[in-house]
């Protein structure tokens, strides 16, 4: 290995014979620092506009554009703006150097990852001698960047001293659009490896967290009944506690396991009479339906497009806080109520839909809660009352909001401790019978 004051002699005079090239070819090369809006040029790119280099070699923005021909300023942000994620562009531009000489250039502008993932932008000019000029000598660039199949964008023909500020600013509107389509992309790409790393996530849930729970089980219930005799009375406590907190495990698996099976839902809407959706829901939850005596009262519900298995999941839901969160002594009343709304009546930050809507209700004479709480119940994993008293996985009410929202819609909550609670579902889904 050669010396560091060996390797840097090297190095500089690599960079010098790099300049002679620039120099010879009437060219130079630049490197924008994003963070401090500032340029580097090399010394040739300097030579180019008949100016000496700067301390560093460095320019503000202001300085770097300022030899560019105003209307030309517009279009090298233009491009730099639209310019994608590892993407080229290529255009021709106009410069005035320090000696009053007018000079066409054409500028090349690349925007690349280096090795230690930092983005970089650069690029060089390169002098356009007048013998190479056609007839019409008027500069030519494009009236809109576009973005050509392999993402770099393209330039091409109309005469710059034509720009007027209505073409200047839609070059910066086409700039700023292409600056949203290139993040947008970026979005969908990350929305898609999150996909990805939701459904790895269910098959490791559904099968690597399920089995040594299994086990857990198994065991501890062996040694409850067949070792029963032999076992102190503490050890069988142990025992019943461990089974019961392994049944717990599992309850908050199949939630998690729900949560993070809500979209990756592949079908389409199709008709869900809510009607049935109910019916289903009392007959799986017929045991505690029984055992508090509790009245379930529905209301016009329609029948709509959505997903059917959400929608049960959300009755479901629902209907299960309200059993759980009953006052004690009192038989739970919960009213089930569907309210078909016009477009015109949507309250959502979102836009409205262009058919009729459903709002769906649910109300109980429950415990209530104080309206402060009225968000965080909505989060995974929250739970506002002793485990003890009130047994779940705080997963119930996060899948509710989940779903609503992947039917275009929110959910409300009105509550007072003592006086019951509505939740209030906003839906899109189109109503198809009422």
């Amino acid at each position: 290995m050669k010396p560091k004051p060996q390797k840097d002699k090297i190095n500089k005079r690599l960079l010098g014979l790099l300049n002679q090239t620039q120099l010879r070819d009437q060219t130079g090369s630049w490197e924008w620092k994003q963070e401090e809006d500032v340029f580097v040029w090399s010394d040739a790119l300097f030579a180019l506009h008949e100016i000496p280099p700067t301390k560093n070699n460095e320019l503000s923005k202001a300085d770097a554009l300022a030899f560019m021909m105003p209307r030309d300023k517009v279009l090298f942000e233009v491009q730099l703006a639209a310019l994608p994620p590892e993407g080229e562009t290529r255009f021709n531009s106009r410069i005035k150097a320090k000696n009053g000489e007018k000079k066409k250039i054409q500028v090349t502008a690349y925007r690349l990852t280096d090795e230690e993932g930092q983005e970089v932008v650069f690029g060089e000019y390169r002098f356009v001698p007048v013998a190479v000029k056609q007839a019409n000598s008027t500069h030519h660039i494009a009236a809109l960047p576009v973005a050509n199949g392999n993402g770099h964008t393209k330039i091409g023909d109309g005469p710059a001293d034509d720009i007027s500020p209505e073409i200047a600013a839609q070059l910066r509107a086409a700039a700023h659009l292409q600056a949203l389509n290139n993040s947008l992309q970026e979005k969908n790409q990350q929305l898609e490896q999150l996909n990805e790393e939701h459904a790895s996530f269910a098959f490791i849930a559904s099968h690597d967290l399920r089995e040594p729970l299994r086990k857990l089980q198994l065991f501890s219930d062996i040694l409850r009944k067949q070792h029963a005799d032999a076992l102190p009375d503490d050890v069988k406590e142990y025992l019943l506690k461990i089974d019961i907190a392994a049944q717990r495990m599992n309850a908050l698996v199949d939630d998690v396991l729900v949560f993070a099976r809500i979209q990756e839902h592949p079908e389409p809407p199709e008709p869900v009479d809510l009607t049935d959706t109910l019916a289903q829901v009392r007959e799986d939850l017929y045991d505690a339906v029984t055992e508090t005596c509790a009245l379930l009262h529905p209301f016009e519900l329609p029948v709509i497009k959505g997903h059917a298995s959400m929608l049960y999941q959300l009755f479901f839901n629902f209907v299960a806080n309200s059993l759980k969160f009953r006052k004690p002594g009192l038989s739970p009343v919960i009213i089930i109520r569907g309210l078909v709304r016009q477009p015109w009546e949507w309250p959502g930050a979102n836009p409205a839909p262009a058919h009729p809507w459903l709002q769906l209700s649910f109300t109980d004479n429950g415990i209530g809660m104080e309206e402060k709480y009225a968000d965080t119940i909505f989060k995974m994993f929250q739970r506002l009352h002793n485990q003890n008293l009130y047994p779940g996985t705080g997963m119930g009410l996060a899948i509710c909001k989940k779903i609503a929202a992947m039917h275009h819609g929110y959910i409300d909550v009105k509550s007072e401790p003592g006086k019951g609670t509505t939740f209030t579902c906003y839906l899109q889904a189109e109503v198809v019978e009422q």
